[in-house]
């Protein structure tokens, strides 16, 4: 109960201060999520940041969003419920970007709480991850973002850790 009166308390307080970016980083390397929390940026001129631009502007453009304070690129009314679509170079890493999308999808529940959003979708081409949301998977992430927020709000970034995807990271620099 007292966990639940803190998150409530946290959440409701501060998160508009985090982003999606934020959360894909997390679930990625909470150093990276730290850094960039703390509004240390990547190298710009990454290939990997040059062409996950690219690829939010051209759908962005494809798909008009009429929530524009929240950064999803795709959502649309089907048969009573809304579909939610995040897209994606590629789905490699398709936990950080599943936790993005539950994301967008838990501030729309917060923002609009009769709002029926019952499937989320990354998309990398015409590959389609389904992701499907419930009330029970909402709240186990509101629990996650409050570990999150533990680790973005810390003194200190993590301890780095390399692993097989810090050779491609825009923050490499500032790790190795």
């Amino acid at each position: 109960m007292i966990i639940r009166l803190i998150l409530r308390e946290i959440l409701d307080y501060e998160i508009d201060e985090l982003s999606g970016t934020v959360v894909n980083y997390y679930f990625t390397c909470k150093r990276e999520a730290w850094l960039y929390h703390h509004k240390i940026h990547p190298d710009n001129w990454d290939d990997n940041i040059i062409v996950g631009r690219a690829l939010a502007d051209s759908e962005s453009k494809k798909h008009k969003n009429v929530f524009d304070y929240l950064h999803f690129d795709k959502i649309k009314n089907k048969n009573g419920h809304f579909e939610v679509t995040e897209f994606k170079k590629s789905l490699k890493n398709s936990l950080s970007a599943e936790k993005q999308l539950l994301f967008y999808i838990y501030l729309l529940h917060k923002a609009i709480p009769k709002l029926k959003i019952v499937t989320g979708y990354i998309q990398s081409g015409k590959k389609r991850h389904k992701i499907e949301v419930s009330d029970d998977i909402l709240k186990s992430f509101s629990l996650e973002l409050y570990e999150l927020f533990l680790v973005v709000k810390s003194e200190h970034p993590e301890k780095e850790i390399f692993k097989k995807i810090c050779k491609k990271c825009a923050y490499y620099d500032y790790c190795f």
